[in-house]
This record gives structure tokens, C-alpha cells and sequence, in this order.
């Protein structure tokens, strides 16, 4: 009776060891777990360098970092334009024609007017502070031209879209994303925040494959361990 009970404990020890093992392998596989986005502090929570403005984003005036209200209750701040000015990320590398989608979370204060819009832009270089500069290679561009039909302090997500980084014989280049109020449109007068600005790429067809084989790989693991019978 003891050695047998002793047996059943190692047959469970086993299996127990096989299944940590089929996790372990599922959870190395690349594209199980989403990409963080690919733009610095893209929900503006990180304010190590001066604790008034969020690290990682240049902005004009009169704009506001807003220290009480997130878009989706997983930190505590978001950026805001308060007229016709705009925000802009750190750039951030991509390669020439990848895949890529992006998003950006948004709220209108009751009483808001005029426009705003999200850019997804594309330069060839970034200098040490992160600002894009050179050839300008491209845009994807989503304006709102009517905020007042949106006024109602309510969040909202634009996108997500997705858009081909240029080919442009410049094998990899930097992308930003620019949040501008008024600028290319109807002049803004009042309130807009922003937060969670995502930015990923796309999973690849191979990575699909890579995925599909840790699964199969979990199945043949979790099949060979010993059952108690």
C-alpha cells in the first residue's frame, strides 16, 4: 500500500512537472503574449524626468498633462490640448513596409468645438532626444472635423487602423505619432485628452506557425505524462 501510494504521488510529481514545462514552452512562444506598444511611455504614466509633463513626448501650448483620469482604468494620467497646438512621441524604429496597427484613446469635454487629428508619420532618422527629422516618407492620417458632435466627456478609441510602413529604399526609419488640435483644420476651442496611443506590428504568418507548434508541442507534453489509474 505504501509503495504504491508512493508511486501515485511520483506519477502526479510528473505530471505536474510535465504541464509546468508545456506552460512554460506556450509562453516563450513569439506573438502569444501582445507587443507592448512600440511608442514610449504610449499611456503618458511616466514622469521620472519632470513630474508636470509626461517623459518621452514634446508639446506645444496650451496643453496639460492630466493627473486624474485614464482611458482605461490601468494608471492614472493622459495628455490634453486645450486649443489649436499639438503633442508629439519620442520616434520610435520601424522597418521599410512592415505591418503595422495603431490606435490612440480620446476623450472631448462637453462644450468642445473645432478639430482634431491623429498622424502616424515616418522620417528617416531620430535624433538622441528621440525627435524624428530628415526625409519626411509618409503619413496615415484620421482627423476628427466636428468635435462637438463627440463632446460628451466620454472615452473613445480611434482606430485601430493599419498601415504599411513606406518602402523607401531606407531599410529601417522611425515612426511618431503627432496629436494636433486645430492645426490642419477648424480651430479647436476647449478641451480633448488623449492616452494609450498603441502602436504594434502586425504578427506575421511565421510566428502564427511558431505558435501553432508550441500548441501541438503542450498537447504531445500533457499525452506523454503519466495518468493515475
Amino acid at each position: 500500500m505504501r509503495r504504491q501510494f508512493l508511486t501515485r504521488g511520483l506519477v502526479s510529481m510528473r505530471g505536474v512537472a510535465s504541464l509546468a514545462v508545456a506552460v512554460a514552452l506556450v509562453l516563450s512562444c513569439p506573438g502569444l503574449v501582445k507587443a507592448a506598444s512600440l511608442v514610449p511611455n504610449y499611456d503618458f504614466e511616466t514622469n521620472a524626468v519632470d513630474p508636470a509633463w509626461p517623459d518621452f513626448w514634446f508639446h506645444g501650448s496650451p496643453t496639460a498633462y492630466v493627473l486624474d483620469d485614464d482611458s482605461d482604468g490601468t494608471g492614472t494620467r493622459s495628455a490634453a490640448v486645450l486649443g489649436s497646438t499639438d503633442w508629439r512621441s519620442q520616434g520610435f524604429a520601424v522597418t521599410q513596409g512592415e505591418e503595422l496597427t495603431w490606435s490612440v484613446d480620446y476623450k472631448v469635454l462637453s462644450g468642445t468645438t473645432g478639430s482634431v487629428r491623429a498622424d502616424l508619420r515616418f522620417f528617416d532618422f531620430a535624433d538622441a532626444v528621440g525627435s524624428t527629422f530628415g526625409q519626411f516618407r509618409g503619413e496615415d492620417v484620421h482627423p476628427i472635423d466636428d468635435l462637438s458632435l463627440v463632446a460628451d466627456d466620454t472615452w473613445r478609441t480611434l482606430g485601430p487602423y493599419v498601415f504599411n510602413a513606406p518602402v523607401s529604399g531606407q531599410v529601417t526609419m522611425f515612426g511618431d505619432i503627432r496629436l494636433s488640435a486645430g492645426l490642419f483644420g477648424e480651430a479647436m476651442t476647449g478641451t480633448v485628452q488623449f492616452d494609450k496611443v498603441v502602436v504594434t506590428r502586425v504578427r506575421e504568418p511565421a510566428s502564427i506557425g511558431v505558435l501553432a507548434t508550441c500548441c501541438l508541442a503542450c498537447g504531445w507534453l500533457v499525452r506523454r505524462s503519466p495518468r493515475r489509474r
